[in-house]
């Protein structure tokens, strides 16, 4: 089975595709919910309106003053080869 392309033994990988995932969902949400015809203004504009959300399992909370979603964080660290730490 595809894994999306990261190494789901690696967590710094999964916690990325987790991230892009959830962008990803709300973009779409976002993109559902601006209608026949979206543009980029109703796009935000309806992302903005995603003030309690649930994107599956994870909740959000946008508003025209709220840019960011979340306030969620995951702390990794790079080493000194470029690795990421955890």
């Amino acid at each position: 089975m595809a894994t999306g392309g990261y190494d789901r033994s690696k967590p710094e990988e999964v916690d990325a595709a987790v991230a892009a995932i959830t962008a990803g969902k709300i973009l779409v949400e976002a993109i559902r919910r601006a209608g026949a015809d979206p543009t980029r203004r109703k796009i935000i504009t309806q992302r903005e309106k995603m003030n309690s959300s649930d994107v599956g399992g994870f909740k959000v909370g946008f508003s025209p003053d709220n840019g960011v979603g979340s306030k969620y964080v995951e702390v990794t660290v790079i080493g000194r080869d470029g690795r990421l730490l955890r």
